[in-house]
């Protein structure tokens, strides 16, 4: 899989603005209705999903980070 595939693939969904969790059938995230299209994330943000996505096939809304899980850029309301 290549670095557009990945693009190509996340750029299916909003996600939320804060925690940049895919949006889904969801209307809320983070007590917040704000999703945004892929494009429109931070670039850090949108480089660790791609980051992610390539090594394990998927964005799922967390990065590892020395052994423990946490959300990418998590943002306050």
């Amino acid at each position: 899989m290549t670095r557009q595939d990945a693009i190509k693939d996340l750029s299916h969904d909003d996600y939320c603005c804060y925690c940049t969790e895919p949006k889904g059938d969801k209307y809320v995230c983070c007590s917040e209705n704000h999703f945004i299209p892929f494009e429109f994330l931070y670039d850090e943000d949108k480089e660790a999903m791609i980051e992610e996505y390539l090594s394990k096939g998927k964005w799922n809304g967390t990065q590892e980070v020395n052994g423990s899980t946490n959300h990418v850029a998590k943002r306050t309301p």
